[in-house]
C-alpha cells in the first residue's frame, strides 16, 4: 500500500554544517565594513598631535562604523530575514528561516527577538547552539521557543 507524500514529509530542516556557514557568512559582513571603516580612522590619525589617539575625525569614522554595523544587522537578520526568511548567509546557502505553524516569514520583529534569545543557546556550554545536531527539526533553543525552523531550500 502506497500513500502520497505530505507536506509534513516533504520538509526538508537545514543541515546543522550549513546553518554554520550561513551564520559565518553573516558575521563576516558585520565585519567587513565597520573594520574597514575604524582601520581607515586609525590609519589617518595615528601619530597626529603626537599621540596614538584618534582625533575627532577618526572618532567620527568609528562612530559612524559601529552605527553601520548597527543597520547591516538590523537590516540582514531582521528586515530582510524576517521579509523573505534569508538573511544574506541564508540564501548563499540555500536556507530559509519560517514560521513553523504558519510556514511563512516571521517578519522583522520576531527576527531580531530570534537573535536575543538565542543567548538561551548560549547557556550550558552552547547547548542550545549543538541541539539541532540530534533534533528531529534541527532546531535551536531559541527556534523552539519562537516556534522557527530553519528549512533547505536549495533544492527548491
Amino acid at each position: 500500500m502506497t500513500t502520497a507524500a505530505s507536506p509534513a514529509t516533504d520538509v526538508r530542516h537545514a543541515p546543522w554544517s550549513r546553518r554554520v556557514v550561513a551564520y559565518l557568512i553573516d558575521s563576516a559582513i558585520l565585519a567587513v565594513i565597520p573594520l574597514i571603516m575604524v582601520a581607515v580612522a586609525l590609519l589617518m590619525t595615528a601619530g597626529s598631535q603626537g599621540t596614538d589617539e584618534p582625533g575627532p575625525l577618526g572618532v567620527t569614522l568609528m562612530v559612524a562604523g559601529v552605527l553601520v554595523n548597527i543597520g547591516l544587522l538590523v537590516w540582514n537578520r531582521g528586515l530582510r530575514q524576517g521579509r523573505t526568511g534569508r538573511s544574506v548567509g541564508k540564501s548563499v546557502v540555500g536556507l530559509r528561516l519560517l514560521d513553523e505553524r504558519t510556514s511563512s516569514p516571521v517578519g522583522g520583529g520576531t527576527a531580531i527577538w530570534r537573535d536575543f534569545v538565542h543567548v538561551l543557546d548560549s547557556s550550558a556550554a552552547g547547548l542550545g547552539y549543538l541541539w539541532p545536531l540530534w533534533d528531529a527539526k534541527r532546531q535551536t533553543f531559541a527556534d523552539k521557543i519562537l516556534h522557527t525552523v530553519v528549512l533547505d531550500d536549495s533544492s527548491a
